[in-house]
C-alpha cells in the first residue's frame, strides 16, 4: 500500500466526520432512530435493526487496513533484515583472517596481563610474609 493510498484513506475518514460524536444536525435524527430501536427491543424485535452495525463494519475495515499495513511493513522489514544479515556474513567471511589475528592478539594480551597479575600477587604475598615474620620476631 503506497503512501498516497494511506493519505486517501485518512482523508476519506476525516471528511465523513466523527461518527461517535455526530454533529448537532444529526442528533435529532439519531434520537428518533434510538427511540425506534428501543421500541423494537421492547417487543423482542431488536435483532431487526442493529444501530452499531455501521460502526462495527467501519471498525472492522479499519482494523483490516491497519493489519495489512502492518503485514506489508513486516515483510519489508524481514526482507531488509535478511539482506543485512547476508552482507554481515559476507563481511565476516571476507575479513576472516583479520578477525582471527585480532582474536589471537587479544588472547595474547589477556595472557600477558594475567602473568603480570600473577607476579604482582606473588610479590604482595612475599611482602606480607616478610612483614608477618618481622612482627613475630620483634
Amino acid at each position: 500500500m503506497s503512501t498516497t493510498d494511506k493519505a486517501d484513506i485518512a482523508r476519506k475518514w476525516t471528511t465523513k466526520g466523527d461518527l461517535c460524536n455526530p454533529a448537532e444536525i444529526r442528533k435529532a435524527e439519531d434520537g428518533l432512530a434510538g427511540v425506534g430501536v428501543g421500541l423494537l427491543n421492547m417487543f423482542g424485535l431488536g435483532f431487526i435493526v442493529d444501530p452499531m452495525n455501521p460502526l462495527q463494519e467501519k471498525l472492522s475495515d479499519n482494523q483490516s487496513t491497519i493489519q495489512n499495513i502492518y503485514n506489508s511493513s513486516l515483510v519489508t522489514f524481514v526482507k531488509d533484515q535478511s539482506s543485512m544479515n547476508k552482507k554481515i556474513v559476507e563481511a565476516l567471511q571476507s575479513n576472516q583472517q583479520e578477525i582471527q589475528s585480532f582474536i589471537n592478539l587479544h588472547d595474547e594480551l589477556i595472557d600477558e596481563n594475567i602473568t603480570k597479575v600473577d607476579i604482582s600477587l606473588v610479590f604482595i604475598s612475599l611482602m606480607s610474609l616478610v612483614i608477618v615474620i618481622y612482627i613475630l620476631i620483634s
